[in-house]
């Protein structure tokens, strides 16, 4: 290799090491994608409608909870001191949280969030969800958000799978995050959280619709990422150290580059040829790092992608999930061990209800009440999309989709 391949590796490889973290600081992060649709048709709510998601953030500004983002001349997020509103392509609705230690606390900033903005939905005959597709509008129906980043993407991706624009603008998903104490235990982490996709995919699939029609797979959104742009969301799923994700991200293109704080298109231009080891920032190395779409994602944290967006409280029960595996030395080691010496595991339901009963062991007993949700939601080999579709049968969309509707909880 020559020496300037070995310097990039070596910035990206002391970028995962300075995110180390004593194990007595770990954190929890959640970041939860909503689709906001009209109550009459359970269309989309689009950006540039005349009370559209724009006027959504807009009022949301008026109560003094947040600071504006704005890219030229709209309003595209908010800030505020314990989370913040991003918008997604299609103007999917994602609240961030930031890390904490307990899941109880996520909760309550998670549902100040809903106080604040059922109520003004309501007022608008909105309704909140979440679900990991639009169950009506059709992806050709639904404008690209106003900012450039986004722009630059659907350039992109337009030569590549056939799914990309569906994943930019339809899907709604939940990401995880969480922290690692050394290499060692970040390769037990990816190795585990890979290794289990698949399962989560299909037990927690939440998409029972698919550009109108229902959709009966284990997982769309899975279908959808495979089919979007497979350099950028496939990476090695065993065993692999800061390295080989160092390697991933320079080999791949990053479509963009942030310079001097202004947004640069590099098209297929692998990362590789553009990373100049004597003139880069820590604020471009995080930019490029949010451009590889893996299922299981490193920032400054191992963020975890595969699962589809959940209604409350079982978003709750999903971090807690993943809180006792991989949090849990017994059980991360457990499982690590598992795929490392078995090349066939048996993704059965009674391999995830031992998946369960473990994490339930792996938490604090004040907070096995949310994985008790998961628990009956799943219960019988069904996921949500399936109790959804089952519910087709006698009722209609909207009224199946009813424990998706966040504007029911308050």
């Amino acid at each position: 290799m020559s020496d300037l391949y070995e310097k990039q590796i070596e910035i990206l490889v002391d970028y995962f090491k300075k995110a180390e973290a004593e194990k007595t600081d770990f954190k929890l992060g959640i970041e939860i994608e909503h689709l906001i649709l009209h109550k009459e048709d359970l269309k989309a709510v689009t950006f540039f409608e005349k009370k559209g998601i724009e006027n959504i953030l807009k009022t949301m500004l008026v109560n003094g909870n947040w600071e504006p983002v704005y890219e030229n001349e709209y309003l595209v997020g908010l800030n505020g001191k314990q989370s913040y509103i991003t918008l997604e392509p299609g103007g999917q609705f994602e609240i961030s949280i930031n890390p904490l230690a307990e899941v109880s606390k996520i909760q309550e900033i998670y549902y100040s969030f809903l106080e604040e903005i059922i109520p003004i939905l309501e007022d608008y005959s909105y309704y909140l969800t979440a679900v990991g597709y639009q169950p009506e509008s059709l992806i050709n129906d639904i404008p690209l958000l106003p900012k450039e980043r986004y722009r630059y993407m659907y350039k992109y991706f337009q030569e590549k799978g056939k799914f990309a624009y569906n994943m930019m603008k339809g899907t709604a998903s939940i990401h995880i995050s969480i922290d690692y104490h050394d290499e060692d235990d970040y390769i037990k982490k990816t190795t585990v959280a890979n290794n289990l996709t698949p399962l989560i995919y299909s037990t927690f699939a939440n998409t029972p619709f698919f550009e109108g029609e229902i959709n009966d797979s284990d997982s769309i959104r899975s279908i959808i990422w495979d089919n979007c742009d497979r350099q950028r969301c496939h990476f090695n799923k065993f065993n692999q150290g800061y390295r080989a994700y160092a390697e991933f991200i320079l080999n791949t293109p990053p479509i963009l580059v942030k310079k001097d704080g202004q947004l640069v298109y590099t098209a297929e231009k692998p990362f590789k040829e553009i990373l100049d080891p004597q003139d880069y920032t820590m604020e471009e190395l995080r930019h490029i790092l949010t451009m590889v779409f893996p299922p299981v994602r490193t920032k400054e944290y191992i963020e975890l992608r595969m699962g589809d967006s959940l209604p409350y409280p079982f978003s709750l029960g999903y971090i807690l999930f993943w809180k006792g595996i991989l949090y849990n030395e017994e059980n991360l080691n457990w499982l690590y061990n598992k795929f490392l010496h078995e090349s066939n595991v048996n993704f059965d339901r009674d391999f995830f209800n031992l998946l369960l009963q473990r994490a339930r062991e792996g938490v604090d007993i004040k907070e096995r009440y949310f994985l008790d949700k998961i628990e009956n939601l799943v219960r019988g080999g069904m996921s949500p999309a399936k109790i959804i579709i089952n519910n087709l049968k006698q009722v209609q969309k909207k009224q199946a989709l009813e424990f998706c509707i966040l504007n029911n909880i308050l």
